[in-house]
């Protein structure tokens, strides 16, 4: 068995569906960034540990996290609430477990965009480490999201997530793509 780790902020929308997907798991953790909508509310109806801890960028609250929060097993996977996992994923999650030769793994998301999966893009297949060992992985910050760092070896699954972008509607997701292309062009100048 592994812990699930659900990243959120203002999630009123997604985290009920996230969370559901998640119980697959007997350990689930929402790491919730300080919300002002009923995130928490939500969240808390159900069998998961809800903890607040304020955001300063994406690789320290995954960090912080792994360090800090406590969680139940030897592996954790890493959602966010517009993300699901799926009854295969979770499968293979612990197939690869029990091989016990890497201490993380890479999943390709499924972008579904205005209610369709994109599948020919360069958004797939895209690879994010998401399936971890505990203390053999930590994050640092890189353009407008992180990047891991790895103590040892890692492999890729075959099973996707599905990853709903366009979940909280369309100009919500052009400001925030604007936000991240101009996140990225500041790490390209650095």
């Amino acid at each position: 068995m592994f812990s699930i780790f659900i990243l959120t902020h203002n999630e009123e929308r997604d985290i009920a569906a996230c969370i559901e997907s998640a119980l697959l798991s007997d350990d689930v953790i929402v790491v919730d960034s300080c919300s002002s909508d009923r995130t928490q509310a939500i969240a808390t109806q159900y069998p998961v540990r809800f903890v607040e801890h304020p955001f300063a960028s994406h690789g320290q609250q995954r960090t912080w996290m792994l360090q800090n929060v406590p969680y139940r097993h030897d592996w954790a996977y890493i959602l966010e609430a517009d993300e699901r996992m799926t009854p295969e994923l979770f499968a293979e999650c612990l197939e690869a477990i029990a091989t016990g030769d890497k201490v993380g793994y890479y999943v390709a998301e499924r972008v579904i965009f205005m209610g369709r999966w994109i599948r020919r893009s360069t958004q797939f297949p895209r690879y994010q480490l998401r399936l971890l060992q505990r203390g053999k992985v930590w994050f640092d910050d890189y353009g407008h999201t992180e990047r891991e760092v790895v103590d040892g070896a890692t492999g890729f699954l075959q099973e996707t997530y599905p990853h709903y972008t366009c979940s909280k509607g369309l100009s919500r997701w052009i400001d925030k793509h604007n936000r991240y292309s101009t996140d990225e062009a500041a790490e390209t100048l650095r």
